[in-house]
């Protein structure tokens, strides 16, 4: 296995880990969640050590063993696909579950070093420097969120998420999703390339009477395409040269309006079209 192939990673880049200033749609690796748990880990060995070296271990009792247990593996788990998931910071999209693990271990690891080990001023001064730090971050957290706001005319969350990714797409995809619904589509198929923004489209048409399947899919993963998907509109974003009309699965499509110079469109079927 090649760890830094570009089947698993950014251009081959490795992991690494984010600044605290990088707060964005793509970022969930949490910097205060993953320092405070880095340096209670280290204390933990650092106190275990002592403790050995002294001859100052006590009999734990299945409580405390489990808590160590827990800690032990949810913490490793995470090293361990911070080391082979090495998809730059991109990453964090895969760490949530091992993030929610970590947010755990923190209090449990805690109480085991003020309890057990009565090291209580050392976590009081750990639980104050976390509630800073963390508090830090949530008005920096408010000024991101806010300067969104600011910047959307219509106020909702999808301006929120174009101006975040820089695109001026936010009018296009709204405008897209209404058509899809008044025309009453219910099977959408996409056609995507480039880094093509799908999350507003799922957001737009957010119902059970939806079914938004990838059509055309040119990479390892057109093993999971559903061959007997036949979609009533396909969604087009970021496809050169624009597509005038375009066969799939025996039918024929055409595109809405073919004047428009907007790269983000739609296919119908000729048979709609003509209705």
């Amino acid at each position: 296995m090649v760890l830094n192939d570009p089947a698993i990673s950014e251009d081959g880049r490795q992991f690494e880990m984010m600044s605290p200033g990088i707060l964005n749609h793509n970022s969930a690796v949490n910097e205060l969640i993953f320092w405070s748990s880095i340096f209670l880990v280290i204390l933990a060995i650092g106190v275990w050590i002592y403790c050995t070296v002294k001859r100052k271990k006590k009999e734990l009792n299945s409580a405390e063993k489990v808590s160590i247990i827990f800690c032990i593996t949810s913490y490793a788990g995470f090293l361990m696909i911070c080391m082979f998931m090495r998809w730059e910071a991109f990453v964090s999209r895969y760490m949530l579950t091992y993030l929610a693990l970590l947010c755990v271990m923190i209090p449990v690891l805690l109480n085991i070093l003020m309890q057990e080990y009565n090291l209580k001023p050392i976590g009081y001064a750990v639980i104050g420097v976390i509630m800073f730090v963390g508090t830090s971050e949530s008005v920096k957290m408010l000024e991101y969120h806010a300067d969104a706001y600011q910047n959307s005319v219509q106020k909702d969350r999808i301006e929120a998420y174009f101006y975040f990714c820089g695109e001026g797409n936010a009018y296009d995809y709204s405008q897209i999703a209404k058509e899809i619904q008044e025309q009453g589509y219910h099977n959408v198929g996409l056609l995507t390339g480039m880094d093509t923004f799908e999350y507003p489209l799922w957001y737009l048409l957010n119902d059970d009477g939806y079914r938004i399947e990838h059509i055309n899919v040119n990479n390892m993963t057109k093993i999971y395409e559903d061959q007997t998907f036949v979609p009533d509109c396909i969604f087009v974003r970021e496809w050169e040269p624009r597509l005038g009309e375009f066969d799939y699965h025996g039918q024929h499509y055409v595109a809405e309006d073919p004047e428009s110079e907007i790269g983000t469109y739609l296919l119908i079927k000729s048979d709609m079209k003509n209705e």
